[in-house]
């Protein structure tokens, strides 16, 4: 696959940044990976791919290459389906799902009595 528009792109738009040959460098592995438009490829696995092949970033990690080549439109970040939004308590350092509105009862008239003492 051709990646030369991408990676043109790409120096265009962030030619001032430092980052820019690393954008070039992970447009090429999402394409070594095997990943088209229709595929999911999850911000870890690139990570994963990057470690594997020992692969060194002039920036600090890849999160800042891959949240240049979001907000150009190279790369999309799509939510995964299905209901996986999960209610922690930081007290408890546990999921309440199901039990949010009695811990949330309980934390306020604990703090409330930490006030007030």
């Amino acid at each position: 696959m051709d990646y030369r528009n991408l990676i043109e792109t790409v120096r265009t738009e962030y030619e001032h940044q430092p980052s820019v040959e690393d954008q070039a460098r992970v447009i090429i592995l999402v394409g070594k990976c095997g990943y088209a438009e229709s595929q999911t490829l999850l911000q870890s696995e690139i990570k994963e791919f990057v470690e594997e092949k020992n692969i060194e970033f002039d920036c600090a990690d890849a999160g800042a290459v891959i949240t240049n080549l979001l907000s150009i439109g190279i790369l999309q970040r799509s939510r995964p389906s299905g209901d996986r939004i999960y209610v922690i308590s930081e007290r408890r350092n546990e999921i309440i799902n199901g039990e949010f509105q009695e811990t949330l009862h309980t934390d306020c008239e604990a703090f409330t009595d930490h006030i007030i003492v």
